[in-house]
């Protein structure tokens, strides 16, 4: 019993120190890959407790290994914008000033029940008092309610331009591009995030790690 006992516990610390080193995005929504991951490893981890003939390490090892898998694919992520959005998607609009995008919810197959059913979750009853509703790439929903004073979305992130955004403010990539030459980024790479509302932007370049031009 005691044998039993110390082999869970070893275990255990080992794997509540693997999710912590993970990050704490691991302890909420998850994408794909984290859900993944959580799921091997949870699995991995019973192995030797279901089975106390089996060395530790049986569990231990491909443990750790899916650690640091994780680890590299999300700093290729970091590193990679191209392939962040390959691994998670991008948020995906369903309603704009009240109104369902019909085709967007066929692409993702939400059902419009399930969809009322995210507005509720948010404090929303009906989608006429939704200015813009948005499904994030872990699945849940953001929604902007109608207000008084103008909004910010975001218009180009890690590199990539929101083209979505753009439209639904009545902009254009070109006009984009134009204005952030104006303010002197001649390139996306500089630029970590830009927000809009349809008049102004907000531009928040990317700030250099130390050591970094020299």
């Amino acid at each position: 019993m005691l044998f039993l006992f110390t082999r869970t516990l070893l275990i255990y610390l080992v794997i509540s120190w693997a999710v912590r080193f993970m990050g704490k995005r691991q302890l909420g929504e998850l994408s794909p890959t984290e859900l993944i991951t959580t799921v091997m490893i949870s699995n991995l981890a019973s192995i030797c407790i279901e089975e106390p003939t089996l060395p530790v390490f049986y569990s231990l090892i491909p443990v750790l290994l899916i650690t640091a898998l994780e680890l590299l694919n999300s700093a290729l992520a970091f590193r990679i914008p191209a392939y962040g959005r390959f691994l998670s998607g991008k948020p995906i609009p369903v309603i704009h000033d009240g109104k369902i995008d019909q085709d967007n919810l066929r692409e993702m197959r939400l059902s419009i029940s399930d969809l009322l059913k995210a507005l509720r979750g948010q404090g929303v009853f009906s989608p006429s008092e939704a200015a813009l509703a948005i499904v994030e790439t872990d699945g849940s929903l953001s929604v902007l309610p109608h207000q008084e004073t103008p909004f910010y979305l975001p218009l180009l992130v890690d590199g990539c331009v929101i083209e979505d955004n753009l439209q639904y403010l009545g902009l254009s990539h070109t006009w984009l591009l134009q204005a952030l030459a104006a303010r002197g980024y001649a390139q996306d790479s500089e630029i970590l995030l830009v927000l809009g509302n349809g008049t102004d932007l907000q531009v928040i370049p990317i700030k250099k790690s130390k050591g970094e031009g020299r």
